[in-house]
């Protein structure tokens, strides 16, 4: 068994995905209000404003005059009051009104420009990052500038890529902690098959029984990897049904008494008269308290105590089981749940597992929509605690 899982506390309340929150007043949908409010605005003013300077101007004019208007490079007199001196007035308000709403208009459009030019700017640079992104570069981030939809969207794009070079950086470890865990066991049988053929060894019992030992180290990492991946990507069936606590606890505890004995460490159960039935895979479950055991008895020293309790918190059964042994120190504890991790690099694989034991937990729990994590003290003992949800009354059989 070993200790492999990410470590995970109990929840905390935070915003999805660790989001910045956008208020009312920073959001993308009242800066393009404001925006076009403004515009709006500023145009209709110039336009009202250049237009009444000009149209007064030239009503004075026109009045000064008594009637007479300057058109283009000649003077066309009209007797004040007739019709053609109106007409001469109108056309030359109406080039007047045409031209004010032609400036206005080109403010408008540089305005316009100049707004949308800091809207766009974010966005175009998240598009270049998404494709160099896209095409291999897992460095890429861009700033967070501000508080609106523009900047959680870059928030959340940062994020990504924090997970996805996250993601490579555990598949290339994975990669080499498969590698290395198959070089030792495959090396040892070449070398015993390599002394079988040149006769420097015979085939006897314990050969053959050293080559057996290795041949199912390999087994059962393969069937560890295989379940590990079965489980992570939802593929891994589950039989739930309504199951009593104390029945799959008290099992496992009997499978495990005898290992318990031989190392002359106190197993025992610590468990309420009633405790609800939780809706569970009980074959699952029990492998996830073997598996639990297994490591708290590795870790104990003799004469030492390993308990598993269970009690009722909320929706759920909260299962713990604590020992008495080495503990973690607190620097180990983030990486105690990944897989292939050994707080104590120098143990053995006879001590220490393939590090998947507690991988293979944690999804399992998860699977079932618990919850894992750990509380350790150095040289005091640790204790691993997951939840499993209770049954309801349709689940009950």
């Amino acid at each position: 068994m070993s200790n492999s899982l990410r470590f995970r506390l109990p929840p905390r309340t935070l915003p999805p995905n660790n989001a910045p929150l956008v208020s009312i007043f920073n959001s993308l949908r009242f800066r393009l209000l404001l925006m076009l409010a403004t515009v709006v605005i500023v145009t209709v003013g110039i336009a009202a404003l250049v237009g009444s300077w000009a149209i007064t101007s030239q009503f004075e004019s026109f009045v000064k005059e008594g009637g007479t208007m300057s058109v283009r490079c000649f003077d066309l007199a009209v007797s004040t009051g007739t019709r053609v001196g109106q007409d001469v007035f109108i056309r030359s308000v109406n080039r007047t009104l045409l031209t004010a709403i032609i400036a206005a208009g080109g403010v408008a459009t540089l305005l316009t420009l100049t707004f949308t030019r800091r809207i766009l700017g974010p966005v175009s640079a998240l598009t270049k990052a998404v494709r160099r992104l896209e095409a291999g570069d897992l460095r890429q981030r861009v700033k967070v500038e501000s508080k609106d939809e523009l900047g959680a969207l870059a928030h959340a794009f940062n994020a990504l890529a924090d997970g996805l070079a996250r993601t490579e950086q555990l598949r290339r470890q994975l990669v080499t902690d498969v590698a290395h865990e198959l070089r030792t066991p495959l090396t040892n049988i070449r070398g015993y098959i390599e002394a079988l053929q040149d006769g420097v060894a015979d085939p006897s019992p314990i050969v053959l029984e050293s080559i057996h030992e290795e041949t199912m180290l390999l087994n059962r990492l393969v069937e560890d990897l295989q379940e590990l991946a079965l489980v992570e990507a939802g593929q891994l069936k589950l039989v739930q049904q309504s199951v009593s606590p104390r029945e799959f606890i008290l099992r496992a505890i009997t499978s495990m008494q005898p290992l318990a004995t031989d190392k002359q460490i106190n197993l025992t159960a610590e468990l309420p008269e009633a405790l609800p039935p939780v809706y569970a895979d009980r074959e699952r479950i029990g492998q996830v308290l073997y598996n639990l055991l297994d490591n708290a008895i590795t870790h104990t020293l003799p004469q030492g105590h390993v308990t598993v309790s269970a009690r009722v918190s909320g929706p759920e059964v909260e299962v713990s089981v604590q020992d008495t042994g080495s503990g973690i120190a607190y620097q180990d504890l983030p990486n105690v749940f990944e897989r292939f991790y050994r707080a104590d690099r120098s143990r053995a694989r006879a001590t220490g597992g393939f590090g998947l034991g507690l991988a293979i937990v944690k999804q399992l729990v998860e699977a079932h929509g618990g919850r894992v994590w750990v509380r350790s003290t150095l040289g005091v003992g640790s204790a691993f605690l997951f939840t499993l949800p209770i049954a309801s009354s349709a689940e009950v059989i």
